[in-house]
């Protein structure tokens, strides 16, 4: 496990392999976390993991994740919203999405009773 892998699962993420992610993500790992409060389900931030990979004795690709929301994803919302970022760095990841979420008034997707 990588570095950046033990962050993830640190951070409370929780890691999917699964042959279905290769259709859309060329990458069989996801690590999935459910952001919520004490209202409710806001949204889910799912990271697809890209293994460090030698392509040829000359040319190594790096470790690299892409991060993923869909906003609205309850499917009652007409108009989800899909937002990416390709950076490495899990806190700026979480923040970014939080604040796409407040500055846009956006709806939770579940409620708590």
């Amino acid at each position: 496990m990588t570095d950046l892998q033990s962050e993830l699962m640190a951070k409370g993420y929780i890691k999917h392999v699964e042959d279905y992610i290769k259709t859309f993500k060329v990458t069989d790992t996801m690590y999935q976390k459910l952001i919520s409060d004490e209202v409710g389900k806001k949204y889910y931030i799912n990271i697809y993991y890209y293994y460090p990979e030698n392509v040829t004795p000359l040319m190594t690709l790096p470790e690299s994740i892409q991060a993923e929301v869909q906003y609205g994803s309850d499917g009652i919302t007409d108009n989800p919203l899909d937002v990416r970022l390709f950076v490495k760095d899990i806190d700026k990841i979480e923040e970014v999405f939080e604040n796409i979420w407040n500055l846009l008034g956006l709806d939770y997707i579940h409620l708590w009773e």
